[in-house]
């Protein structure tokens, strides 16, 4: 036998509006973790790309020697 507050709690979860309240927090949560997870990509990549290009730039330097002197020239 079902008692009253069990019978409430079955009566709430089928209505309509805590269906759609529920519908509407899983999907506030995926685009939530959506977000999260594309910033992330974001960062690595930004992170990877940033390094390599900062790799380039001091390879884009070279050291000449003349005498005792070393001039830096772009190759």
């Amino acid at each position: 036998m079902i008692d009253a507050k069990e019978s409430n709690l079955i009566f709430i979860t089928k209505s309509s509006q805590f269906q759609f309240a529920l519908l509407s927090v899983k999907a506030a949560a995926n685009i939530q973790l959506f977000l999260f997870t594309k910033q992330i990509k974001f960062e690595v990549f930004f992170s990877l790309f940033s390094s390599n290009l900062f790799k380039n730039f001091t390879a884009f330097l070279a050291e000449k020697p003349e005498g005792k002197d070393t001039t830096l020239f772009p190759l």
